[in-house]
C-alpha cells in the first residue's frame, strides 16, 4: 500500500479518509497471470462493496479505481480528478498497459469544470473514459439511478468474459437482493489484449481534491477471480459478514431521506399538475428549510394533497427514481409555472431562476422513466452549467401515447421524446 491507505483491526481498507488531496495505490501483493498464448486474456471476475463518505452533503470528491496494472507501484500519481491513477505527465501515454473502471463523483474531466455527479468509466491508459454511464441499475428492466457518495455501502460486479471479450459492470445498493441481471455497462473490449500484460497487479487506486471535494472511500470487501476461456464468478459478499465503514456525520442537506422531497410544477395550460415526491414515513408535516429560504421550493403539503385528492391510487400515472407520480387538478390561479412559487418568498427570488427549476421539476416527473434527466445532469442545470430545455405546454400533460410528440433529446445519448417550445 503508498499513500494513507490503512486496514482497520475488523478489515476495513480505508483506501482515503476524508483530508484533502490525499493519493491512495493499494494492489494484492502478489501478482495475477492474465495472458494466455496468443495474447488472449484470461476471464476475470471481482465483486468489490464499498462506501464512499463526503465531507459535506454538497461536495466530496474524487473517487476510485479499480486496477490492473504491470506494477503495484505508484506512477507518480496526482490527486483530484487523476484520482491516484495518473498524472498530467502519464496520463493516455501507450506505455501504461493500466485497465481501470473508475467510480467518479466529480465530473468534468479536463474540460475546465468540475461539477458534481457520479459516473462510471472504463478506461485504458488514460482517464478519458472510453466507455461511460450513469450510475444505475436494472429492477425489472427499469432504470435506477443513485449516487455513489451517500456513504451506504454499495456493490460493484465486473466481469471480462475472454472467449466473447465481453466486459460486464454492474453497480447496485448492496442491500438489494438478488443482485440485477442486466448490468450497468456491457461493452465488447478486444483492445484488451493490447493492454494487458502476462501478469498484472489488481488493486485499488482513490484520491481526493481540494477544500471539501474530499471523500473517505472504504473497501467493505473485495473478491477477485481469474481463469481461462470460459466465465469465471468471483466469490459473493455477503453484506452482514463485512466490516462497516464510520458512520456518515457529513451535514445533511435539505434534502434529507427522511422529510419530504417534492418536486412540482404547474402546466402551462392550467389544466393538470403532475407530482414527484417521496412520502415521508412517519408523518405529513414540513417545515421549511434553510435552503428554500432563498431558492425557490416545494409546493405546500396541502395543496399537493388537495391536487391528488389525497394521492389517491386512481391518480397514479408512474413511478420511478423520484417517486411516485399523480396526476392532479389545480385552481386556474395556479395557472402559470412561477404561481408554483411559494408565496412566503414574496418577491425575494430571481423569476429566471425559478421558472428554471420548476422547468427541471417537470423534467423529472417524465411520465417514461427512460427520459428522465440523470441527477448529474439536474445538477448541472441547477448550476447552470447546461441549458434547460424548453417544454412546450402539452408535454405536462400529454396522453399516454407518445407518438405526438417530437424528438428532443436531454443528454448525448438519450433517445427520449419531447417537445420543443
Amino acid at each position: 500500500m503508498e499513500g494513507d491507505a490503512t486496514v482497520t483491526p475488523d478489515g476495513l481498507l480505508r483506501l482515503t479518509d476524508q483530508k484533502p488531496n490525499t493519493i491512495v495505490t493499494t494492489f494484492y501483493r502478489k501478482a495475477v497471470r492474465l495472458l494466455e498464448p496468443h495474447r488472449n486474456v484470461r476471464s476475470f471476475s471481482t465483486c468489490i462493496v464499498f462506501a464512499i463518505n463526503p465531507t459535506s452533503s454538497k461536495e466530496g470528491g474524487y473517487g476510485f479505481t479499480f486496477t490492473l496494472s504491470p506494477t503495484p507501484y505508484g506512477r507518480r500519481a496526482d490527486s483530484g480528478q487523476y484520482m491516484g491513477l495518473f498524472s498530467d505527465v502519464t496520463n493516455g501515454n501507450p506505455r501504461n498497459h493500466v485497465f481501470a473502471v473508475e467510480f467518479d463523483t466529480v465530473q468534468g474531466f479536463d474540460d475546465g469544470y468540475h461539477r458534481m455527479g457520479s459516473h462510471i468509466g472504463v478506461n485504458f491508459n488514460s482517464l478519458a473514459s472510453e466507455f461511460e454511464g450513469p450510475v444505475l441499475f436494472y429492477k425489472n428492466d427499469r432504470r435506477e439511478e443513485f449516487l455513489l457518495q451517500t456513504g451506504e455501502p454499495i456493490k460493484a460486479d465486473i466481469t471480462y468474459d475472454g472467449f466473447t471479450k465481453l466486459l460486464n459492470v454492474t453497480v447496485y445498493p448492496a442491500e438489494i437482493s438478488p443482485s440485477p441481471v442486466r448490468p450497468s455497462i456491457s461493452v465488447p473490449v478486444p483492445k484488451l489484449s493490447r493492454i494487458i500484460e502476462e501478469e498484472m497487479y489488481v488493486g485499488f487506486t482513490a484520491a481526493t481534491g481540494d477544500g471539501e471535494r474530499s471523500s473517505a472511500h472504504d473497501v467493505m470487501g473485495w473478491s477477485f477471480k481469474s481463469g481461462g476461456e470460459h466465465p469465471v464468478a468471483a466469490t459473493k459478499l455477503n453484506l452482514s459478514e463485512l466490516p462497516h465503514p464510520p458512520t456518515n456525520t457529513a451535514e445533511k442537506s435539505g434534502y434529507s431521506s427522511d422529510k419530504i422531497g417534492l418536486i412540482a410544477f404547474a402546466a402551462i395550460s392550467g389544466a393538470a399538475l403532475i407530482v414527484a415526491f417521496v412520502i415521508y414515513r412517519k408523518k405529513r408535516g414540513e417545515t421549511l428549510e434553510d435552503w428554500e429560504v432563498t431558492h425557490p421550493h416545494r409546493m405546500s403539503y396541502r395543496d399537493l394533497d388537495s391536487a391528488t385528492d389525497g394521492f389517491s391510487e386512481e391518480r397514479i400515472i408512474g413511478s420511478g427514481g423520484f417517486g411516485t407520480v399523480f396526476r392532479g387538478s389545480l385552481s386556474s390561479s395556479l395557472g402559470e409555472i412561477l404561481h408554483s412559487v411559494d408565496e412566503r418568498l414574496e418577491a425575494c427570488y430571481d423569476t429566471e431562476e425559478a421558472r428554471e427549476a420548476l422547468l427541471v421539476g417537470l423534467l423529472c416527473c417524465h411520465m417514461r422513466p427512460e427520459c428522465r434527466p440523470s441527477i448529474g445532469l439536474v445538477l448541472s442545470y441547477l448550476n447552470s452549467e447546461e441549458s434547460v430545455p424548453n417544454i412546450n405546454e402539452t408535454w405536462g400533460i400529454s396522453a399516454f401515447s407518445t407518438t405526438s410528440l417530437a424528438p428532443f433529446s436531454l443528454t448525448k445519448t438519450s433517445s427520449c421524446s419531447a417537445q420543443t417550445g
